[in-house]
């Protein structure tokens, strides 16, 4: 900076012969060191989005420099396996295929309904997972009623949310049929399954908010078409989602979809109209001893009529 300076004044006091070339050297010194700044800038930029600078002493200088740009500095990248998420999931041991298997079931340990947010109290009400999705199937269609589930129609990549608060006990797709499945553990031992997306977005162990996206809504495993396939799982049985829906759910033509809505805050007080029925699976496994968990019917995506 100061070669910077002294060619300054050397062009305010000399010759214009003078002048000129300490122009020259004054512009390139300017140049030189502000080349300098932004390509270390760059550089440590660069190490530290890749991993391979993470101390603080590191990430201090790289934040002395954004903000030397006139950039607001960004928070240091969390390294997935040093992540909340990852270490809660290893604590409470989520995110295996065994688990998926048994929240599947409908069971959660008593220790991952503490992680969501307390055993006493259920959410009451589900948000609808696609904001602009439209009714296909319902709860209890299919041959011998073993669509316990509603499937929500809507277009690939649109934001998948979470239906309530919770925690995400499961995000993969090893089991059969779901595609790319996530599923949540709620406060008061709800589960929630949201089956065949394009991508999954969140990981097991991660705490969510009520209308956080945890997907993008897709059409992989046993699928005929974009939608979401969700499931609402308590005390080992499926249960209707469908009266518990906010806003309600509407069929592609913008009809409101007829349930009678209700509020489940108490787990042991389910309300009655709150149809809950044990797993039935797949009329095409039932030749098979113990059909293995995660076992889907192909989606047929023709919106069911109304009235049904």
């Amino acid at each position: 900076m100061l070669s910077a300076i002294f060619g300054m004044l050397q062009v305010v006091t000399g010759t214009a012969r003078e002048r000129k070339g300490h122009c020259v050297l004054a512009s390139a010194a300017v140049w030189f060191r502000l080349s300098y700044r932004f390509a270390a800038r760059a550089a440590l930029t660069l190490l530290l989005s890749s991993g391979a600078i993470s101390s603080p002493q590191a990430y201090a200088e790289a934040a002395r420099h954004r903000s030397s740009s006139g950039k607001r500095a960004k928070s240091e990248p969390t390294k997935p396996k040093n992540s909340p998420a990852r270490r809660r999931a290893a604590q409470l041991g989520l995110g295996t295929r065994q688990v998926a298997g048994q929240l599947l079931a409908g069971r959660a340990d008593a220790a991952w309904i503490r992680a969501a947010g307390g055993a006493t109290r259920l959410p009451g009400t589900l948000k609808l997972p696609v904001a602009k999705g439209w009714f296909v199937r319902g709860f209890g269609s299919g041959q011998g009623g073993y669509h316990q589930a509603v499937d929500i129609g809507g277009e690939v990549g649109w934001n998948v949310r979470a239906a309530a608060d919770g925690i995400v006990g499961y995000a993969g797709s090893e089991l059969s049929g779901y595609g790319n499945l996530m599923i949540l553990i709620h406060p008061g031992g709800w589960i929630t399954i949201y089956g065949h997306n394009a991508k999954n977005l969140a990981v097991a162990g991660q705490r969510v908010d009520r209308g956080t996206v945890i997907a993008e809504l897709g059409s992989t495993g046993r699928s005929k078409g974009p939608h979401v396939h969700f499931e609402l799982l308590f005390g080992g049985k499926n249960c209707d989602p469908g009266p518990l829906f906010r806003p309600g759910i509407r069929r592609k033509n913008g009809k409101t979809v007829p349930f009678h809505r209700e509020v489940w805050r108490v787990p042991n007080k389910r309300p009655r109209r709150l149809q809950c029925n044990p797993r039935v699976h797949h009329p095409d496994y039932a030749h098979k001893a113990e059909p293995a968990a995660g076992d889907v019917e192909p989606e047929v995506l023709e919106e069911a009529p109304e009235g049904s």
